[in-house]
Formats: C-alpha cells, sequence, structure tokens
C-alpha cells in the first residue's frame, strides 16, 4: 500500500484513540507567533542551517522512492533540500503551526504533502515511514511530551526503519555553555533542561531505539548534536 493510499485510508478511519484536540499547545519557532514569517532570515544569521540540515540528511542516507516524515517540518527548508535529490522519495512534514505550514506549502509546492498536527497521536498508520528526521524541535517540548512523541515516532516507522534527530545537546566547551545559557534565555529553560544535561537520549532509549551520537556543531546558540535512533 503507497503512503497516498495510507493518508487516504487513515483519514476515514482513524488512528488509535485519535482525539481532536483543537488547542493543542505548542511553542512556535521562535517562541512568538509575530516571528514566524521572518523564521528562515532569522535562522540564516545566527547558525549554518543549510550545512546543519544537509549533514543531517547525510547520516538519514534516504533510499529510492522511500517514505520520508520530517517531524516538526517548519518552514520546511529540510524538505526543501530533500526533494532536490534525484531519488522520487515520498516526502511528509508534519508540524502543528498553521502559519508555519503556509510558507512550507508556499516554498516546496507539491514536492511534499503536509500535515497540521490537532493531535498527540500522529496522523500515520504503523511503520508508516523507512525513515524519520526532525531538526531543531524537541528542545521544544516538555519531558513528558518529548518521550510521548518519541514513542509515536517509533510507532510510524518502519522496524528496520532509521530516525536522525538534530537538537541542541550538552554544551561541549564552556564557551558553549555560556552561548546555551543565552539561548535559553531567549527560547525556554524547562524544556531545555534533559538536552543539556546529556539525559536527552535516555527518553530515546526508553522509547524503544538503539542510539548512537554520529557528531556535532558548535554554534554562537549552543552545541548541536546529531543522533541516529534505529528501533529495538
Amino acid at each position: 500500500m503507497t503512503l497516498k493510499q495510507n493518508l487516504k485510508k487513515l483519514h476515514k478511519t482513524g488512528a488509535g484513540d485519535l482525539k481532536t484536540l483543537s488547542n493543542l499547545k505548542f511553542y512556535p519557532a521562535l517562541k512568538y507567533h509575530f516571528l514566524t514569517p521572518f523564521y528562515d532570515v532569522i535562522i540564516k544569521l545566527l547558525v549554518p542551517e543549510k550545512r546543519i540540515k544537509t549533514r543531517a540528511i547525510s547520516f538519514l542516507k534516504p533510499l529510492h522512492e522511500e517514505r520520508v516524515l520530517d517531524f516538526g517540518c517548519g518552514t520546511g527548508s529540510l524538505l526543501e533540500l530533500l526533494s532536490q535529490k534525484d531519488l522520487k522519495l515520498q516526502l511528509v512534514g508534519l508540524d502543528p503551526d498553521p502559519a508555519i505550514l503556509k510558507i512550507a506549502r508556499t516554498k516546496i509546492g507539491d514536492r511534499a504533502k503536509f500535515n497540521q498536527l490537532y493531535t498527540r497521536v500522529l496522523p500515520f498508520q504503523n511503520a508508516a515511514f523507512e525513515k524519520v528526521i526532525s531538526s531543531w524541535v524537541f528542545h521544544h517540548l516538555r519531558d513528558d511530551d518529548k518521550l510521548h512523541y518519541l514513542r509515536e515516532l517509533r510507532r510510524v516507522l518502519t522496524d528496520g526503519g532509521t530516525m536522525i534527530i538534530a537538537d541542541w545537546g550538552q554544551p561541549s566547551s564552556r564557551m558553549q555553555h555560556l552561548f546555551c545559557f543565552v539561548t535559553r534565555l531567549f527560547d525556554n529553560f524547562e524544556t531545555f533542561e534533559n538536552q543539556v544535561n546529556g539525559r536527552f537520549p535516555s527518553l530515546m532509549e526508553m522509547a524503544g531505539f538503539q542510539v548512537t551520537v554520529l557528531g556535532e556543531e558548535k554554534t554562537i546558540l549552543g552545541t548541536l548534536k546529531y543522533w541516529q535512533l534505529c528501533p529495538r
């Protein structure tokens, strides 16, 4: 069954305990909704976004015609890079923010499908994707939500699949600790905690993954880590 058929079937039948929550809470990509239209410009000024996302894709190693989910796709920059590969990938972006999805749809058009996240249950059937990728998303989530969505991503990933997470991790130097502290002042101290103290991978393992650190990037906002998650 193709991804398109899976999505149609899911739309008709639902998946699990799919309860609509019209007030699903989320942090906008830059914390404040009024900054969303300027996301791409601001990020390019602060971090080497294209290089980081290109490296994340190199770790993902997508294969011909694979189904790939970008969890928390934002403005679709990562999906745009994936769509440029001559692999006929079935690309899907998922994000709770309708404003940022509008930007992504304008940017990518029909090269990817986009879904708005309305519930705590991902709107996909079990084992719907061979590959999952996520960049700069999990530091926005509280620990219980981190674990919940990691388990949901494990559910929609095939047993032989791979997930790559690129996100803030434990700072690698005193200077990086300082940069991270400033970033947390403008972002969120609570949700960052397990990211910077090195305990985020333990949540990945609790969700049923074998975890490998593949690399890191030192930026003026903190230390970004690349994790590979493979179902156990």
